[in-house]
C-alpha cells in the first residue's frame, strides 16, 4: 500500500501559509538579512543569478553587475565635444544622457524617468560633437562620480527608488561641487538652443512662398 494522501481543508491551507509565509517568518528573515552579512550577500547574489538567467532565456541583454567596471571604458562610450557656455572653448570628453545610461547599464528611458521624478541630476553643460549638433551633456568628471555613487548603491540593492534617499543625495552631491566650481547657474540647466548663424537653414531664412493657386476649368452650368 502506498502512503495515504493528506487532504487539507481550506482552513488548513491558510494555517500553513501563515506558518511558513506569515509576518513572523518574514520579520525573522528581514532581521537575519540585516544582521548577517554573509546571508545578505548570498541572497543578493542569488537574486542577480536568477535575474541574469531569466533575461538570457528571453534573449535580452544582461546588465553588468557593477557599473564602476565601465569607468576605464568611458573614453569608448562618450565623445570629445567642443564646449559652450561656462566651458566655452574647451574640448572635453562628455556624455549625453543616452551615453551615460549605457555606461550605467540602464535604459535611457529609466534615466529620463529618474530625472522627471527628481531622483537623478539633469545635464548642465553643452557641447558640439562630431555631427556638429549642440547637445546637453555630462562632463567626464561628473560621469565618474555618478558611476561611483550608483555602483556603491548596487552593492546592497537591486533597484533604485524614491525612498533610497542616501543614494539620491550621493548622486546629486557627485555633480554639485563640480557645477559650483565651474559657475553653473539655474539658467545653464535650461534646454540647449543652437544660436549659431549657420544653424538656421537657407529655406527658413527666405520669405515663405506664396500658396499655389490652381487654374480650375469651370464646370458647365446645369440646366
Amino acid at each position: 500500500m502506498g502512503r495515504k494522501r493528506l487532504v487539507l481543508t481550506e482552513a488548513d491551507i491558510q494555517a500553513r501559509k501563515l506558518k511558513y509565509w506569515g509576518p513572523k517568518r518574514n520579520e525573522a528573515r528581514r532581521e537575519r538579512y540585516h544582521a548577517d552579512p554573509e546571508v545578505r550577500q548570498a541572497l543578493i547574489q542569488a537574486a542577480r543569478t536568477t535575474y541574469r538567467n531569466r533575461r538570457e532565456e528571453m534573449g535580452q541583454q544582461v546588465r553588468a553587475d557593477d557599473c564602476r567596471n565601465n569607468i576605464p571604458l568611458l573614453a569608448q562610450i562618450g565623445q570629445i565635444r567642443s564646449m559652450t557656455g561656462v566651458l566655452q572653448g574647451k574640448d572635453m570628453l562628455t556624455f549625453t544622457l543616452d551615453e551615460l545610461a549605457k555606461a550605467m547599464g540602464r535604459n535611457p528611458q529609466v534615466l529620463h524617468r529618474w530625472i522627471n521624478t527628481d531622483l537623478f541630476p539633469t545635464t548642465a553643460f553643452e557641447g558640439y560633437g562630431v555631427d556638429n549638433r549642440l547637445r546637453r551633456v555630462y562632463i567626464a568628471e561628473e560621469a565618474i562620480n555618478l558611476l561611483g555613487a550608483f555602483g556603491k548603491h548596487l552593492e546592497t540593492r537591486q533597484y533604485f527608488k524614491e525612498f533610497h534617499t542616501d543614494t539620491k543625495e550621493a548622486m546629486f552631491a557627485a555633480v554639485a561641487n563640480i557645477r559650483q566650481r565651474e559657475g553653473v547657474t539655474a539658467h545653464d540647466r535650461e534646454p540647449a538652443k543652437d544660436t549659431r548663424p549657420h544653424a538656421t537653414s537657407h529655406s527658413a531664412s527666405q520669405s515663405p512662398a506664396a500658396p499655389r493657386v490652381r487654374n480650375r476649368v469651370p464646370s458647365p452650368a446645369r440646366a
